[in-house]
């Protein structure tokens, strides 16, 4: 069991961001990640940029939509940008569909 949110980060080898929208102010706050780390975001209505503003890091971020069919391994995960450690996530959970543009994933920002 970590103590905080920023222990999880220290701990992981790729972050994934999913809280809801009108709470990502408070689970983030204070939270630093290095450059090297890989975050995946699934925030709805969070873009890259808005992220990448508030975690002030250069790691690579990716956005991504989960379907809820994921759990069954029977939905795609689109993403953008492609990004080869992502992808190999999302393939073991049904596979990989990266768009060209961030527009196409439905982000805002």
């Amino acid at each position: 069991m970590c103590a905080d949110n920023q222990e999880v980060v220290d701990r992981s080898e790729l972050v994934i961001i999913a809280v809801r929208r009108q709470d990502r102010h408070e689970a983030l706050a204070g939270v630093t990640v290095d450059d090297d780390l890989v975050v995946v975001n699934v925030m709805a209505g969070v873009g890259n940029d808005e992220l990448g503003r508030t975690l002030a890091t250069g790691a690579p971020l990716v956005r991504a939509i989960l379907l809820p069919a994921i759990r069954e391994r029977r939905s795609v995960t689109v993403t953008y940008p492609s990004h080869l450690e992502v992808n190999s996530l999302f393939e073991q959970l049904g596979g990989t569909l990266p768009v060209p543009d961030e527009a196409a994933v439905g982000a805002g920002g």
